[in-house]
């Protein structure tokens, strides 16, 4: 039989299990033992007595948390899990999950959230990194999974930025701005939440003297979308007209636009970066002052 190393996961167990249980007629029969069908061939050689306990991974990571931060707890963790094979990983999730998020803890209790949030959060950067090699916690016996968020919602702080917003409060500004409407910005507003809410890419321009309520407008507009739980992002090109657009930045800031710019100039927006992801995220863009 060809060798199978133990970071594979579930190859590797099934690999042990075939050299040492006779008469295998089919996967299904391989894991039934003593007439329980267990879910992983990891179970299976574990209600075998075929693996040892977690006690030398369980001090490794007793030991970390006198030294190491939560972050490189985390990744310590997914080290554990991709190369050193644990039985039972929820266990050590468990056992050590305070450690393991707490600076998650810190930011939700103090933005009113909850630890289980902060846990979850931490799942969200566990699955993250588990990503990067092409697998995920569903691929570890028994541990537990992140509720399902937004994507790459933890791992990215700038798309997280631009979610964390208190729906409530958006829901009051909603009510209380909406009836404020006249029936030009009505209608802007109508035909451009339609098109965001059907998905389809266009293009608005809103053109008007100054002190016509285009800002409140865009306002009424970053809000409807915002409380449906998707990205909008809002930003104009000055700093002081900023202060006026919910979010509060400026198109340099956000676009990366160089301050001095000649024909070859560009935007430095890595491929791979945060912020590439948060514009594949982004329903609506709002460009205040875009002709300037």
């Amino acid at each position: 039989m060809y060798f199978v190393h133990p970071a594979t996961g579930e190859r590797f167990f099934l690999r042990l299990l075939l050299t040492v249980v006779p008469n295998v007629t089919s996967f299904e029969h391989l894991q039934i033992v003593d007439d329980i069908e267990h879910p992983m061939f990891q179970s299976v050689c574990k209600a075998l007595g075929l693996l040892h306990d977690d006690t030398e991974w369980d001090t490794c990571m007793q030991e970390a948390c006198i030294d190491q931060d939560a972050k490189r707890l985390r990744n310590f963790f997914v080290t554990l899990l991709l190369f050193c094979s644990p039985l039972n990983p929820k266990v050590l999730w468990e056992r050590y999950r305070d450690d393991m998020s707490h600076d998650m803890r810190h930011r939700r209790i103090t933005n009113g959230g909850t630890v289980d949030n902060a846990y979850n959060d931490t799942l969200l950067l566990l699955e993250a990194k588990l990503a990067l090699t092409n697998k995920g916690l569903h691929n570890f016996l028994e541990m537990s999974f992140p509720l399902p968020l937004v994507k790459m919602l933890c791992a990215n702080s700038q798309l997280a930025a631009e979610l964390d917003y208190d729906r409530d409060v958006l829901h009051g500004y909603i009510n209380q701005n909406l009836p404020w409407l006249n029936i030009c910005q009505e209608t802007v507003v109508t035909t451009m939440f339609n098109v965001v809410a059907q998905g389809e890419g266009e293009v608005f321009f809103l053109d008007g003297p100054g002190e016509l309520g285009k800002t409140f407008v865009y306002n009424v507009l970053l809000a409807l979308v915002r409380q449906d739980g998707h990205v909008a992002i809002g930003v104009t090109f000055f700093g002081i007209a900023a202060l006026l657009l919910e979010g509060r930045r400026t198109t340099h800031s956000v676009f990366k636009i160089p301050i001095a710019f000649g024909r070859d100039s560009m935007c430095s927006i890595l491929v791979q970066s945060d912020f590439t992801k948060l514009l594949q995220e982004a329903k609506l863009i709002v460009w205040n002052e875009a002709p300037a």
